[in-house]
């Protein structure tokens, strides 16, 4: 991994017969870069590998087709742009390799019928459901199901074309301002989130939230991740906070 992602064919001489899963990110949580993950997953098919996407910085901000992408296992949570709280996940499996996966841990749901409560039977679910374990976090549950509707009715690839208008207003603006990008400039390959490179980000962090404005201390960066609902206003009034945040240290 560089400061400007990760190239298309750095995975190349990564992956051989030898390798049974390749792991790769969607969307970096420092900067928002996204990567290719649709030919990793066909790099890693082609050596007879299975691909694992974590889709966690990109789900409600990016429109994401599983099919498309040709990934075996997809994971994320609501937590982040899908406008939910934690203790909810999820994970996508390729309904074709399902049964020729057996999991190590287990639990109730993880069963053909849950609701028999056969404790001397060990089977399992005949689809993805077979990975899940105890119960989920109720409340919680009813909370993402509502930060996906919100989401579903404003539409990702809407929400995808105004992120790239954000990103692009947040890099300019920061290089207007003096401040130091962290990653790509390519809106095309990233999400609207822009990481700024800072001294002491934590002490950044917390003077910039003392004003009003709420950043992520990531590293050596200050992370700024905008949303659908962001005007060019509020990114205009993060990138001044945190460019008169770093003069006054």
């Amino acid at each position: 991994m560089h400061d400007d992602g990760i190239g298309p064919d750095a995975y190349d001489a990564l992956i051989d017969e030898r390798t049974a899963l390749v792991s790769a990110c969607h969307g970096w949580y420092v900067n928002g870069f996204v990567q290719d993950v649709a030919r990793v997953a066909a790099r890693a098919r082609a050596a007879g590998a299975l691909s694992f996407v974590d889709a966690y910085q990109t789900l409600g901000a990016v429109p994401v087709n599983v099919r498309d992408l040709g990934v075996d296992f997809l994971a994320a949570g609501t937590l982040k742009f899908l406008m939910g709280v934690s203790g909810i996940a999820f994970l996508y499996v390729r309904p074709e390799i399902v049964e020729s996966l057996r999991p190590t841990a287990t639990g109730w749901f993880g069963r053909v019928d849950p609701f028999a409560f056969d404790a001397e039977t060990l089977d399992w679910s005949p689809n993805a459901s077979r990975f899940d374990a105890g119960t989920p976090a109720v409340v919680n549950a009813y909370i993402a199901r509502a930060g996906m509707a919100i989401i579903h009715d404003v539409n990702p690839a809407s929400i995808r074309a105004w992120h790239e208008v954000l990103a692009r207003r947040m890099i300019d603006g920061g290089r207007a301002r003096g401040l130091v990008l962290h990653g790509t400039d390519d809106v095309s390959q990233k999400t609207a989130t822009t990481a700024f490179v800072v001294p002491d980000s934590h002490a950044v962090e917390a003077a910039m939230r003392a004003r009003g404005v709420l950043p992520s201390a990531r590293g050596p960066v200050i992370r700024l991740a905008p949303h659908f609902y962001t005007t060019l206003d509020d990114v205009d009034c993060a990138l001044d906070t945190l460019a008169d945040v770093i003069r006054a240290r």
